[in-house]
């Protein structure tokens, strides 16, 4: 999760004289892409709710490429050249069409192919080749088979697949406390939310250095070894005076007990002797 906004009903037009007003789904991209650089060739990718030409052109001006699906695609310049869906179903699953629109400030590639059912892209960088296999389930045969994919749509699905995956590990551990205070639910998602966005990049972190699978805490013992941290911390420990006795130093326990976490033991806090007025 790169950065987000609450969607309160309403959008109101982004504050800069040099932009204007696309609309409410168009002004959530401009609010969100304020951040990132211009002419760095950064790709966007969006689904059907957001995706306009005059939004596309506004960001093709910055040198910030995207690509997104299109609901209705009445595209300038293609509409009368672009075949019907009946006629791409009669082809079969994996047939496309692939359009250039000139008649735009910037030129757009679209593509329309046939899955389940047709799909609608359009984009600024991405074009249909070249075209890779992508397996997918045959209700009438029974079995997965191979079906051709154009780039554009195989790079979309790709990246889309990380908003859906964000989503997905979001409500595993979702902290699940009522209250009738509607904010706090806005609050506790911000924290879930920041514990996956750790997780992933912890995940990156020990993938880079080569560690192996079983030594990579799933999400749930990041999560646990993190509200445990949170628990322990600014707590001082007890330890009672006493001689060490010969039985600690003979065999360990058979139920040995739980060490706080890394983060508590050596943060250099709580961790010297405490000065109090009565003796023991």
């Amino acid at each position: 999760m790169y950065d987000f906004i609450p969607y309160i009903g309403k959008i109101n037009p982004v504050e800069d004289p040099n932009i204007s007003d696309l609309q409410a789904s168009s002004n959530i991209v401009l609010y969100l892409a304020q951040n990132i650089p211009s002419h760095k060739n950064h790709l966007l990718f969006f689904d059907n709710w957001f995706t306009g030409v005059p939004l596309i052109d506004h960001l093709a001006s910055r040198g910030i490429w995207c690509c997104g699906t299109v609901r209705d695609p009445s595209l300038p310049g293609i509409s009368k050249e672009k075949k019907t869906d009946k006629a791409l179903v009669k082809k079969g699953r994996g047939s496309y069409e692939k359009l250039v629109c000139q008649d735009t400030d910037h030129k757009l590639y679209y593509v329309k192919w046939c899955d389940n059912r047709i799909v609608n892209i359009v984009s600024l960088s991405t074009r249909a080749s070249p075209i890779t296999k992508v397996e997918r389930y045959d209700s009438k045969q029974k079995k997965v088979i191979e079906v051709s994919c154009p780039d554009i749509i195989y790079r979309y699905n790709r990246s889309m697949g990380a908003v859906e995956l964000t989503d997905c590990l979001i409500a595993l551990y979702r902290i699940n406390l009522r209250s009738k205070k509607y904010y706090l639910r806005l609050v506790f998602h911000i924290i879930d939310m920041a514990i996956v966005n750790s997780w992933l990049l912890y995940r990156k972190d020990a993938k880079n250095l080569k560690l192996q699978k079983k030594d990579i805490m799933p999400l749930f013992q990041f999560k646990l070894a993190i509200s445990n941290a949170l628990i322990k911390k600014g707590k001082a420990q007890k330890v009672k005076r006493c001689r060490p006795s010969a039985v600690s130093q003979g065999k360990p326990p058979k139920h040995p007990r739980s060490l706080p976490e890394d983060i508590i033991c050596f943060n250099q806090v709580n961790n010297f002797p405490v000065l109090v007025e009565k003796r023991n």
